[in-house]
Formats: C-alpha cells, sequence, structure tokens
C-alpha cells in the first residue's frame, strides 16, 4: 500500500489488526475516498473510525504549570490539522515535496519543544495525567522523525498518511488514559 501512496498503519484492536490506508477528518471524506477507489482502481475498503470520549480532567499547580499544560492539550489536535490536507496536498501536487518536509521539520520541532515542557513538569511529580501527556508527545515526536529525507514523492505521501494516523492513534490513546485517571 505505501509503494501507491497509502500509509499501510497497522492498527491492533479487540478485533485483531487492521491495515490503514488513510485518515480523513469526516465519515463523508472516506465515503468518498472509499467509492472512489472502488471505481477507479477496484479497491474494496472499509471505513474503521478511531474515536475518542470528550475528556475532562482537572489538575491543581502554579500557574505556569497549568498554562503548559492548557498549552500542551490545546496543541495536541493541531499536528493531526496540519498534516491531513498537507497529505491531500501533497497527492493533487499542490505542494512539493520540499516545502512539505520543511513544514513536517517545524511540526516536530514545536512536538519537541511540547515535550520537552511537559518533561520537565513530569520530572517533579508523578501525576498520571502529566506522564500520559508527555508518552502523548513522545509518540508524536517519533511519528514526525520518520518523515523526512530520503523519500520518493510517493512514500513522503504516504508517510505524511502514516504520519497522521500515528498521531490519531496517540491522541486517542491519551484521551483514554486521561478518562481512566479522571
Amino acid at each position: 500500500l505505501s509503494g501507491q501512496g497509502g500509509a499501510g498503519y497497522v492498527l491492533a484492536d479487540t478485533e485483531g489488526y487492521r491495515v490503514l490506508i488513510a485518515g480523513y477528518q469526516t465519515e463523508g471524506e472516506a465515503e468518498s475516498v472509499k467509492n472512489q477507489l472502488k471505481s477507479e482502481q477496484q479497491m474494496e475498503t472499509k471505513q474503521y473510525a478511531i474515536t475518542s470520549l470528550e475528556t475532562k480532567f482537572r489538575i491543581t499547580a502554579d500557574t505556569a504549570t497549568i498554562a503548559s499544560v492548557q498549552a500542551a492539550m490545546e496543541g495536541a489536535m493541531e499536528y493531526q490539522e496540519a498534516l491531513l490536507p498537507l497529505s491531500i496536498s501533497l497527492d493533487k501536487g499542490e505542494t512539493k515535496a520540499e516545502d512539505a518536509k520543511a513544514q513536517i521539520a517545524q511540526l516536530r520541532e514545536k512536538a519537541e519543544n511540547m515535550k520537552k515542557t511537559v518533561d520537565e513538569i513530569a520530572s517533579s511529580t508523578d501525576n498520571k495525567t502529566i506522564k500520559s501527556i508527555s508518552q502523548f508527545y513522545g509518540e508524536t515526536v517519533t511519528a514526525l522523525q520518520g518523515v523526512g529525507d530520503g523519500l520518493s514523492d510517493i512514500e513522503l505521501s504516504a508517510k505524511v498518511k502514516y504520519t497522521y494516523l500515528a498521531i490519531g492513534v496517540a491522541g486517542r490513546n491519551l484521551s483514554d488514559a486521561l478518562n481512566a485517571a479522571a
């Protein structure tokens, strides 16, 4: 799949393993692509939703720590919000590979800085919420590190989709962890 621009992301769930081609914000977008793959490439696909419950949590800390945690949580969705349109733009030829790599490098640097901030907070507490946020940013940084030099345009497109899905799963895991700790 990745040789054709698909993510090839393997997701383990309660029913076994799923190989995901791409991720979309809405069911309508996913359905449209599913129909297009069937009509143009005779490829049968199924939709699979990666969802999480609404997450609410409370943290007691000094003002600076609360601001840092709030920024980390508000920034968590930014990576997916940037990668999905980038993936589509790459596939349509609207974004050059070098521009995409530069955008990804900026996202990676931002995630690395946020991880560093959260890790500084985590080093002085055993709070499960902070540890879960740190884990999310660690997984996000790792996913973004895999996108870079030495990739063909098709491999880059596939890797962006893969990274989008990996960060989506990390976000769902973060939500699950925060809900479990609440």
